[in-house]
């Protein structure tokens, strides 16, 4: 392995011979122990570490990452250097420079930091953590279960939530799970890659689903004010009859819908093949595939099921012959006018059937057309008029809304789960799993790699623990809900205020077996 130091010789010509070996990389043995270096071994490994942002959850995995590495290597023979990537740095850049400081390993802390390093080099060992879906991200393509061996210069630890105790979280905190809404960003490639998964669970269980594709407030308001200014340029071309004007450059903010919207041509891949935990995303990363928001095969006879019982109650009201207007929006608040006014000139003719029907058609062409518009609050008033349980991803890029949406789900009493604390703050459970952690197993990797001499090519991608994972609750939304929970939960808010994070991580002592 490139720009590892040569042991200086003295320690014992046995102990130098084998440290030598491993050293340069040429032990093909999988180290089981950590032992620190001794203090005359003079060998410094210089490690450069990029976090793809500056905020808690990183600064949390990096100093476990840290924290690994001295208690492995020992800090006297480190040599850290550290950036973060922000508006005035960016990954590239960054890699590159770290990369001309001849480090020995590079820690990718976070998606941004990964694609970037992974880019800038193929040699460099690159050890990285936080990010969901290692394959995507890497573009490895597996014809069958992937095996998490990347076959390159990279490994680490993934943040991947486990899927099956999310779907245990699902029917914990719904009394009655009728149907699940998963609510993305589209784009939000993890998110999706975590929702097909989540959904092959909700299959095998019986339990209607839909994805509900959402675009953020901050894109849409970009949106609406880059077409104001585009209709005031235009207007302005228009009063300027004297002099032939240059066609204006269109600087329009382009979101994530916009690319699908246009992706969606003939002859496109629009074949997406749900994944497996091991196994790609077939198409999504295509310049030519489209993605469009997915239902259940379930949901059909789920609606019309839930329609009829609706239909069954309407006739039972409009029996009354001093049924009226107020009379049926009183009694069904989420009736729309043109529905009331509909059961009131037909109610003669209707039965259990046609108004099943009727409404399941009606509902059916409200679906959401991007094109009108619509905002956060209108789609999610749809989906809480339609699902028992909302789910958010691990990683959600909907944080900066999740307030408004959570309002109106906990305003129709819809549960809500997440699948980390960040977005489970404001969501009724959620899990929290301990970043320090994650990067404390991260710089085990990197121990391997520098000093057992390890190809990162052969070490596995780590795996999530489901034992590693603390249920948490909001108590606010449970009292809005007059639900309980057992002491399998804890309460979020006074968990990461008392929790010190690395409190649960078994760390490395001289000879401890991995």
């Amino acid at each position: 392995m490139k720009n590892i130091r040569t042991r200086l010789l003295g320690i014992g010509m046995a102990t130098c011979l084998c440290l030598g070996l491993v050293a340069c990389g040429k032990s093909s043995s999988t180290t089981t122990s950590f032992e620190p270096l001794p203090e005359e071994d003079t060998t410094t490994y210089r490690v450069g570490v990029i976090a793809s942002g500056d905020n808690t959850y990183y600064s949390t995995m990096q100093q476990g990452f840290v924290d690994a590495l001295n208690d492995t290597i020992g800090e006297d023979h480190l040599k850290l250097v550290t950036e973060t990537i922000d508006a005035e740095h960016d990954g590239e850049s960054i890699s590159r420079d770290l990369l001309a400081k001849n480090v020995d390993l590079i820690y990718a802390n976070g998606k941004s930091a990964l694609v970037s390093s992974s880019i800038a080099t193929m040699e460099t060992p690159i050890v990285a953590t936080g990010i969901y879906d290692f394959q995507t991200t890497l573009h490895i393509i597996s014809s069958g279960s992937w095996d998490r061996l990347t076959g390159r210069n990279v490994t680490g630890i993934t943040a991947f939530p486990a899927i099956a105790e999310q779907l245990s979280l699902l029917i914990e905190a719904t009394p009655t799970l009728d149907a699940v809404g998963l609510l993305y960003v589209a784009g939000d490639t993890d998110a999706i890659y975590q929702n097909e998964l989540l959904e092959r669970y909700l299959n095998q269980a019986g339990i209607p689903w839909k994805e509900y594709e959402l675009v953020l407030s901050s894109d849409l308001a970009a949106k609406e004010a880059a077409a104001e200014e585009e209709e005031t340029s235009e207007e302005t071309s228009e009063e300027d009859t004297e002099e032939e004007a240059t066609p204006a450059r269109k600087d329009t903010v382009i979101t994530p819908m916009d690319v699908v919207k246009d992706s969606g041509k003939e002859g496109a891949n629009t074949n997406i093949t749900s994944i497996g935990q091991t196994s790609i995303i077939s198409g999504l990363l295509s310049h030519d595939s489209i993605r469009t928001a997915k239902v259940s095969e379930e949901w059909g006879h789920y609606k019309e099921a839930s329609y009829r019982k609706i239909a069954t109650e309407v006739l039972k009201v409009l029996k009354d012959e001093a049924c009226d207007a107020d009379t049926l929006e009183e009694a069904f608040p989420d009736f729309t006018e043109e529905q009331i006014d509909f059961l009131l000139e037909n109610r003669e003719e209707l039965t259990e059937d046609s108004l099943t029907a009727h409404l399941v058609t009606d509902n059916s062409n409200r679906v959401i057309s991007y094109e009108n518009g619509n905002t956060t609050e209108e789609i999610v008033e749809q989906a809480a008029s339609e699902c028992s349980a909302f789910y958010f991803s691990a990683g959600s890029s909907l944080l900066e809304d999740i307030e408004e949406i959570t309002d109106i789900a906990n305003k129709h009493g819809v549960s809500t789960v997440s699948g980390d604390a960040e977005i489970g703050q404001y969501t009724l459970v959620n899990f929290y799993s301990d970043p320090y952690d994650m990067g404390y197993r991260a710089g085990k990797q990197a121990y391997r790699i520098l000093v057992g001499g390890e190809d990162p090519a052969e070490i596995k991608v780590g795996l999530p623990d489901g034992a590693d994972y603390v249920k948490l609750y909001n108590a606010d939304i449970a009292e809005l809900f007059e639900r309980t929970f057992p002491k399998s939960f804890s309460e979020i808010h006074e968990y990461l205020e008392t929790y010190v994070p690395g409190t649960n991580t078994k760390r490395v002592t001289a000879s401890t077996e991995e």
